[in-house]
Order: C-alpha cells, then structure tokens, then sequence
C-alpha cells in the first residue's frame, strides 16, 4: 500500500508538470481531471491504511485480552496452590519438632489445615469476582 501510494504521487507530481507545461498543440486539460483521479486514489489509500491500522490495533487487543484471561487462571492456581507447596515443604522435612507430628491425629489436623487453606483461598476468589 505504501509502494502504491508513493507511485501515485510520483505519478500526480508528473502530471501536475505536465499541466503546466506550454507547447504548441498539446492539451493540458485532460491532466487536470487525471491529477484529481490521482489524489483521489492517495486519499482511498490512505483511508485503506488507516483501516488496516485499526484492524491490526483490534487482533492485538484481542490477542491481549486472551493473554490477560491465561494469566487470571494461572494466578488463580497460584494463589490456591503455593501455600499449600509451603506447607506441604515444610511438613515434608524430616524434623522431630514440628508442629503436630508427634501426635496421632498430627496427619488428619494438617490435612484438615491445607483444605481450610484452600477453602478460604477459593472464597476470597469469589468475593473478588475472579471467576467471571
């Protein structure tokens, strides 16, 4: 398109000194309307560039949009799973003096720990409206 507009206005800048060129027996009043059809193609033109300009604007703001949908779900993930990776590597250590491991229900308690923690993670998603 930028090819075809310079040659168009290469092409009406040689009419225009066409039609201001004095010889005998040669008509200048035909290039009058030949350089209007020229300017009227540059302004086609440049009326086709502006919209493909703004096509373009649109598939990039569509393709940002997508983007933006991907990283809500990722962090929706992240925010319910990475304290429960906390937990579950500190929990995994082999020390004896953690929290509840010396005791019968210590399992059942961390168990019921990490769903409260998934839970309440998952009601904060709702209140926020991270879901829609």
């Amino acid at each position: 398109m930028f090819g075809l507009k310079k040659a168009i206005t290469s092409l009406r800048d040689a009419i225009f000194k066409l039609e201001n060129t004095e010889l005998e027996g040669f008509e200048t009043r035909y290039f009058v309307e030949a350089k209007e059809q020229a300017h009227y193609l540059i302004d086609d033109i440049d009326f086709d560039l502006a919209q493909l300009e703004s096509k373009l604007n649109l598939i990039f703001n569509l393709q940002n949009n997508r983007l933006n949908q991907v990283m809500k779900t990722l962090t929706i993930f992240s925010v319910i799973f990475i304290p429960l990776t906390f937990l579950a590597g500190i929990y995994g250590m082999n020390f004896d003096n953690l929290p509840g491991s010396k005791s019968e229900n210590g399992f059942y308690i961390f168990l019921v720990v990490t769903v409260l923690i998934s839970l309440l993670s998952i009601y904060m998603i709702n209140r926020k409206n991270w879901f829609k």
